[in-house]
């Protein structure tokens, strides 16, 4: 009888060692589901935010984007003052290369470049105090008619006083100046490799006078 009940007892205890290790088994199975489960989700999510992140930049009111942020600066070369006409038939074509031969910036003598835009307008040279430190800027060249505007004067000639409506350098604009010279011709934009190997874009302005064609 001892030994049926050892018999028993022992079967049991098999038995419950079995149903145990399956249950256990199970919600170890249902555990190994769940978190695969959540990290494809948390993935899943990782991605969107990834690719929102890596995307095209959201521009609102207030989000002008990294790219804009890090071309800010005091000259605003490029920017076309409004009434300024494109010249009809021009020595320099847009994409010419062409040869500086001014000297208005250091380094840019004998620079190689690349038209970019061509106006006729009348073109002036003009000596004005700087709004920003009150240094005189002697015979600045250049400005056209379309930046600047009269001061007490309908007619803009060599004395007239005026205001320069141009921001291509800190202290330019709404300065007070004296034309120093006017000329009616061509002027060019033009990008170029300065003496140093530095690139400039947009360069206001270059008389057709102060250009050669590019050999």
């Amino acid at each position: 009888m001892k030994k049926q009940l050892l018999i028993l007892t022992a079967a049991l205890c098999v038995f419950s060692l079995t149903a145990c290790g399956k249950k256990d088994e199970n919600i170890s199975m249902e555990n190994s589901e769940n978190p695969a489960q959540y990290t494809d989700n948390d993935s899943a999510d990782n991605i969107v935010t990834n690719n929102q992140a890596d995307g095209d930049k959201v521009v609102g009111p207030n989000m002008d984007g990294v790219e804009s942020h890090a071309d800010v600066s005091h000259a605003t070369w490029g920017k076309i003052p409004e009434g300024l006409k494109e010249a009809k038939n021009p020595k320099y074509k847009i994409g010419d290369k062409v040869i500086i031969n001014a000297a208005h910036d250091d380094d840019m003598q004998g620079s190689e470049g690349t038209i970019v835009g061509a106006y006729e307008t009348t073109v002036y040279s003009i000596s004005y105090v700087s709004t920003y430190d009150e240094e005189l800027e002697e015979n600045e060249k250049w400005f056209v008619r379309e930046e600047i505007q009269p001061l007490g004067e309908k007619k803009l000639d060599v004395g007239s006083k005026v205001i320069i409506e141009a921001d291509r350098e800190e202290g330019m604009k709404g300065a007070e100046g004296v034309i120093d010279t006017v000329e009616e011709t061509v002027v060019y934009m033009v990008d170029y490799i300065d003496k140093e190997g530095e690139p400039v874009k947009n360069y206001q302005w270059l008389k057709e006078s102060e250009l050669s064609p590019a050999k």
